[in-house]
């Protein structure tokens, strides 16, 4: 059976426009890099159990992946779990994932 996990990245409103422009979104799915973009779901074919989600942001023309706060989601057979990345008002803030209905 396939499950998957679909992740939107969002910034926060305060710092939004600057993020956008400065820095990209990444997610880390079972220690795996996926680069994503700023308000696209991203789908990612999981199988059943326990797997670990982080998202973060890369500023352009630096390595280092920034503001990662790991969740662990528990995913069932031929499920599909929407979630929302959303960091907070500060840049060094982490993005916290919360489970969202589907679109």
């Amino acid at each position: 059976m396939s499950s998957r996990i679909v992740i939107t990245v969002r910034g926060h409103w305060v710092n939004a426009c600057y993020l956008r422009v400065a820095a990209r979104p990444v997610l880390v799915f079972d220690g795996v890099e996926h680069p994503t973009r700023w308000g696209q779901a991203t789908t990612l074919s999981a199988s059943a159990g326990t797997h670990t989600l982080a998202a973060g942001i890369r500023y352009r023309g630096t390595p280092w992946l920034l503001a990662l706060l790991p969740r662990e989601f528990h995913v069932a057979d031929d499920q599909t779990i929407h979630v929302t990345a959303r960091n907070g008002a500060m840049n060094s803030d982490p993005f916290y994932l919360t489970v969202s209905d589907p679109p």
